[in-house]
């Protein structure tokens, strides 16, 4: 009778020992720091930044997150649960409108090579995220945007931006406004005035690189000598400025 007892016994202890391992990797979840999570889903890759994360995983903050060196300000961050069964990260930023910050309300995710925001509603500080453009501020309106590797496969969302009158005979009260879409591999920001004699277009990669032209069309004659010195470039119909960077 000893021997088959021996038998059933056996295998309590594999089974023990699982069990404490799959309690490890739940305490380890629980009280991962948010830090730790957002060093695992690689952002600054993108160009995106941390200054300073705090806080559990679940339920932290971050202190002026960054898109290059633009900063956004500080917000609060949680890892969802659920995505995490499908091998990718996903954060959810929020942040309540106050008085000089306006409201973040947006999902950033990353794994298994895809990388991207959706449900992104937030006003996005422009005067210094690409180079010398004459941009004020982005509004991103229910912007959803996803890469695989470093090719765009899905774009959707408005984006409003104000300009600053900063180049002769630029003067748009009514800002630009586009629809995002993916083009030739990259994300476009396709912006036009109400008129539509001013357009900007931003194709953005998936590496952080990016390239802009910005055209302003119509006669400019009054104002040329003024533009040439700024940079822009006489064309048939209008005047050009391009440019490239990264995040």
């Amino acid at each position: 009778m000893i021997r088959p007892l021996q038998r059933l016994r056996a295998p309590k202890r594999p089974r023990l020992v699982l069990a404490a391992l799959i309690l490890f990797l739940l305490l380890l979840l629980i009280f991962l720091p948010l830090r730790a999570a957002l060093g695992w889903a690689n952002l600054g890759a993108r160009g995106i930044g941390a200054r300073e994360a705090g806080g559990l995983v679940w339920s932290g903050y971050i202190n002026d997150l960054t898109v290059g060196e633009t900063s956004l300000g500080s917000v609060g961050a949680g890892l969802r649960p659920l995505p995490l069964f499908i091998g990718q990260l996903r954060f959810h930023l929020d942040r309540d409108a106050s008085i000089g910050r306006p409201a973040v309300d947006a999902e950033l995710f990353s794994g298994l090579g895809r990388f991207g925001v959706s449900d992104a509603n937030l006003t996005v500080p422009a005067s210094s995220l690409f180079g010398s453009l004459p941009l004020g501020e982005f509004t991103l309106q229910n912007v959803a945007i996803s890469f695989v590797g470093n090719r765009c496969i899905h774009a959707e969302g408005t984006v409003r931006a104000t300009v600053n009158s900063v180049l002769p005979g630029l003067e748009l009260p009514g800002g630009m406004v586009g629809t995002l879409r993916c083009e030739s591999a990259a994300l476009l920001v396709p912006l036009a005035s109400q008129t539509g004699l001013e357009t900007l277009d931003i194709r953005i990669a998936g590496d952080g690189s990016y390239t802009t032209r910005l055209k302003l069309a119509g006669d400019r004659s009054s104002v040329a000598g003024a533009l040439a010195a700024a940079g822009l470039t006489q064309t048939g119909d209008g005047f050009v400025l391009e440019g490239e960077n990264r995040f």
